[in-house]
């Protein structure tokens, strides 16, 4: 009848409402994991589609931000552009690339925060 059993005191699980995790929550959670983890290995590529519209577009914009000479267009699309392109950095730099993707993350969420401020100034 009861098929899992609740953990000991000493390895207790509690959820985001205080009540316990049974063994069941637990392997449910995992099987989820799991399937999420096959889907982005059969997804294929780094990026989904709707990425690589975000990136056309981002492109499009820093190349009008340059003819137009406004700054924050080019600051927001080279913060966004690194922010995106940081994925590909341990694909590239085996050693450092996560080193790298985390400064390229860091750059890219201050460029777009500061672009935005520029334009509003």
């Amino acid at each position: 009848m009861f098929h899992y059993r609740w953990f000991s005191r000493d390895e207790e699980k509690i959820d985001d409402l205080g009540q316990d995790l049974t063994r069941e929550a637990l392997d449910r959670a995992d099987r989820l994991a799991d399937e999420e983890e096959e889907q982005e290995k059969r997804r294929g590529g780094v990026f989904t589609r709707g990425e690589h519209c975000c990136l056309t577009l981002c492109v499009l914009m820093l190349l009008y931000g340059l003819l137009t000479g406004i700054a924050s267009f080019v600051l927001f699309s080279i913060g966004f552009l690194c922010y995106e392109l940081r994925r590909l950095m341990p694909c590239f730099f085996a050693e450092r690339g996560d080193s790298l993707a985390q400064g390229m993350k860091i750059y890219g969420i201050v460029a777009c925060f500061g672009g935005v401020l520029l334009l509003f100034l």
